[in-house]
């Protein structure tokens, strides 16, 4: 996840350079510019500190929620077609009957952890190691942060 916005941020570093020297007549004329710090320039310096540290401040808060938005799709997904013929989860669309009802249970992490790791209680109903690693610490996150939540 970080990757992708390093090479956003690279990229935003890139235009702003290119920006500034564009801006300031060509590589002399921002060599120029950088050597003189008059009132202009330290009016331009301050003017693309303020749009860089904005775009920064808009597009990395906008990149998170959207990848962590797709990552929760992503899972009710994958609830929905592992776990959704027996158990019943609203905010994922699972109207299972033959395992417990989690929007009424109402799980914790550690339990839905658990339940995935043993096999629900252990009687052998649910089989053992669905989901393993860390695509079981994300559902287990999912289920005890949606159960029971319309919406």
């Amino acid at each position: 996840m970080l990757g992708p916005l390093l090479f956003l941020l690279a990229w935003i570093v890139v235009a702003l350079v290119l920006f500034f020297v564009a801006i300031s007549g060509g590589p002399r004329g921002a060599r120029r510019r950088l050597q003189s710090p008059t009132r202009q320039a330290w009016r331009m310096t301050f003017t693309v500190f303020i749009v860089v540290f904005a775009g920064i401040g808009i597009a990395i808060p906008t990149l998170v929620i959207a990848g962590a938005h797709r990552s929760r799709e992503s899972t009710a997904r994958t609830f929905a077609s592992t776990c959704g013929t027996c158990h019943t989860l609203a905010r994922a669309g699972a109207t299972g009957t033959v395992g417990p009802n989690l929007d009424q249970l109402k799980p914790t992490v550690m339990r839905v952890q658990n339940a995935l790791a043993l096999g629900g209680t252990g009687d052998g109903r649910m089989p053992a190691g669905l989901l393993q690693g860390a695509q079981a610490v994300q559902m287990a996150q999912f289920v005890a942060s949606v159960a029971g939540k319309r919406g």
